[in-house]
């Protein structure tokens, strides 16, 4: 989500919560391959462990055995691992490896007793949080959980922590086992709690709102688990020809007792849910989000330090590693008030010599200024009509500028537009505020990429104007465009992020490039589309792509061997109850189409034309067969041109043609057309 929860694109720096740590302890970085772990590391920090070799889990497995401290944190949906698969630029998370996905201990999980489920996500009604949904509105988006004292077991960890934000967390739960015991720490509330399902996360708080119906069980967040540990390998781990070690001894179970702290949930130690950076007078300022990096700064100092101090010590939220930043803080503050006085005494002098000025002016009289400024206060304050000189230009991206006039929005330049976000954290593009005026968008040749949620929520937009220069649209960029109706992309364009269309609920109709192969996750679920023909060089339609289509009554699949989805076969999930799929006989269309239960109508090579064009006729114009139900069409040699969108909301799929005529040359641009070749002059 992204929608959901592509969060702050932030410097490659490291997250917070492990510069601190280097503060105070050697820190290093262990390879997600690593065959084991150095004796002399005391605790080890393993955080969303996705998809982990069976010598790394065996590694891991040895060094808690061998009285080494473990502290894991797993996920069934990072949004961090999520935006980096989508942005595929930030470079400590693609660390994490791969597509984005789960994470979790496996094979040591089954041993200890751990049961975690990857497919879901625990939804709070009562610790839910509120963020920006669909067009900018506040939406609550329970799987976001705001934590306070009454979720934290009664323990020394937490004896000074009063609130925790927890992003789509899973749920621990234990089955006794020999030897351990799990004592939870961090819970949800009793009543107001469930499970949800994972998938649907990336689709907003709206997608998973009918799966949340409480269910009386209150479920563990983070635990503690101690005793003496058992190996998950008692005949060795499945070592490969390619290890670089040889196949060390297996050390059955612990001699000594120990401890493992599990977290359901990775992106607690982001900065997006520790640490907010905030714009002041004085420049950008850290400030402390919660008690997130307290408690891990708890549990690390214990479990880096001696046997005996488990349990005992506890950090509350104002000890170290956040002195200087609040110290930081406070100084702030006071520098603020004093300016703010200043300002205010500005203020009012401004206003006495506006008094004067204005005496006996006419009532019709407006004020033009600045937004947020003494003019605009003034003139609200004495109910005259004011005029905003706000800006309406400035920079987006390092290249490339944007001006809005009479509803236009202009983008020019060359090179990458800058990347936003729309979430409670959100970093919106520098026209949000204009977004109710915007109904039309130009981008000039030249812009490269439209930053991720770019034109978010503007939803008035009628129109776009896409150069064949751009060759990406991130995810979400045009996310809740409501009054979009139409969209031609460009061959240029070579990738379609993930929600790149979602919710543009009256887009009808769109044309696919012949240069993008995939079609990514919900890039058009929501939208208002009735038709969509799939040309032949994609190659994969990822899930949910068309998700929520209500309008979808008929899909034609040209690529006989493209990959649909995966299992779930929820590519078309909620469209139509008459949604008939077209391709290929034996095709995977076909296979998709029955494991979803939707009506398959295979298509034939030579398809009998039903609608045959006059021999005199020399144009084809736009829509000029909307509406028309026939699906294979004859068009004569003295057509000369035609229109781009000549088939827009018709049921065209073949177009019979003449070689080198106008109709071979329109299906050589438009692929998900088949050319038949008529014989003869």
């Amino acid at each position: 989500n992204p929608m959901m929860m592509q969060m702050r694109q932030r410097p490659s720096r490291g997250w917070v919560a492990f510069s601190e740590l280097k503060k105070d302890y050697d820190v290093r970085e262990i390879a997600k391959d690593a065959e084991s772990i150095d004796p002399d590391v005391k605790a080890l920090v393993v955080l969303h462990p996705k998809d982990l070799s069976e010598k790394t889990l065996f590694a891991i497995d040895q060094f808690v055995i061998k009285g080494g401290r473990l502290i894991a944190c797993v996920d069934p949906f990072s949004f961090k691992d999520f935006q980096a698969n989508a942005q595929q630029q930030n470079p400590m998370m693609q660390q994490m490896g791969g597509q984005a996905g789960p994470s979790t201990l496996g094979k040591l999980f089954d041993t200890w007793g751990i049961s975690f489920d990857t497919k879901k996500c625990v939804a709070d009604d009562k610790a839910a949080v509120q963020m920006r949904g669909r067009g900018g509105a506040v939406v609550t988006d329970a799987t976001v959980l705001d934590l306070g004292k009454a979720n934290f077991e009664k323990d020394v960890l937490t004896a000074g922590i009063s609130q925790m934000i927890f992003p789509y967390a899973g749920a621990l739960s234990f089955k006794p086992t020999d030897g351990l015991t799990f004592t939870p720490i961090i819970c949800t509330s009793t009543n107001s709690a469930c499970l949800v399902d994972a998938t649907y996360l990336q689709m907003g708080p709206e997608a998973i709102r009918g799966q949340i119906n409480p269910d009386g069980v209150r479920r563990t967040l983070a635990g503690r688990l101690t005793g003496k540990f058992k190996t998950a390998f008692p005949k060795g781990p499945d070592w490969t020809e390619g290890s670089t070690n040889a196949v060390p001894k297996v050390v059955a179970a612990s001699e000594k007792e120990n401890s493992v702290f599990l977290f359901a949930d990775a992106d607690f130690l982001s900065d997006d849910a520790c640490v907010q950076v905030v714009d002041t007078l004085f420049g950008q300022q850290a400030v402390l989000r919660g008690d997130n990096l307290a408690l891990f700064a708890n549990i690390v100092e214990q479990f880096a330090g001696r046997e005996e101090l488990i349990g005992l010590r506890s950090r509350g939220p104002s000890d170290r590693p956040f002195e200087v930043v609040r110290e930081l803080r406070a100084e702030a503050e006071k520098k603020f008030r004093a300016k703010a006085e200043d300002l205010q005494k500005k203020f009012n002098e401004t206003n006495k010599k506006l008094n004067d000025l204005l005496q006996g002016c006419p009532d019709d009289l407006t004020i033009q200024g600045w937004f947020g400024s003494t003019a605009e206060n003034y003139a609200h304050a004495a109910g005259i009509t004011f005029v905003d000189l706000r800006d309406i230009s400035g920079q987006c991206g390092d290249h490339l500028a944007w001006s809005f006039s009479d509803g236009i929005l202009t983008i020019s330049g060359t090179g990458a537009m800058t990347g936003y976000q729309a979430d409670y954290m959100a970093v919106y593009a520098p026209w949000y505020d204009m977004r109710t005026d915007i109904t039309s968008v130009v981008i000039e040749y030249g812009a490269e990429t439209i930053g991720s949620y770019a034109f978010f929520g503007c939803n008035r937009i009628t129109e776009v104007t896409i150069p064949d220069s751009v060759t990406t649209i991130k995810y979400n960029a045009f996310e809740g465009c409501s009054a979009l109706t139409n969209l031609t992309i460009p061959d240029s364009v070579t990738q379609i992020g993930v929600y790149a269309f979602y919710d543009c609920a009256r887009l009808t109709g769109v044309t696919f490039p012949t240069s993008v192969t995939t079609i990514s996750s919900g890039a058009f679920a929501a939208t208002g589309l009735t038709r969509v023909t799939i040309p032949e060089n994609v190659t994969k339609i990822d899930y949910m792509s068309f998700y929520g289509c209500s309008a979808l009554t008929d899909v034609t699949i040209l690529n006989p061997s493209a990959v649909i989805g995966d299992s779930d076969c929820d590519v078309f999930q909620g469209c139509s109850a008459d949604l008939v799929i077209h391709g290929w006989a034996d095709s995977t269309a076909e296979t998709y189409a029955n494991a979803a239960g939707i009506a398959f109508e295979p298509l034939t090579p030579e398809a009998e034309p039903d609608f045959v064009l006059p021999a005199n006729l020399t144009a084809i114009e736009s829509e000029a067969f909307a509406g028309i139900a026939a699906r294979a069409v004859v068009i004569p040699s003295t057509v000369t041109s035609i229109a781009p969108d000549a088939f827009a909301g018709s049921q065209v799929t073949a177009i019979y043609g003449y070689a080198g005529s106008a109709a071979e040359a329109f299906c050589a641009d438009h692929t998900e057309f088949i050319f038949i070749e008529i014989d003869g002059n």
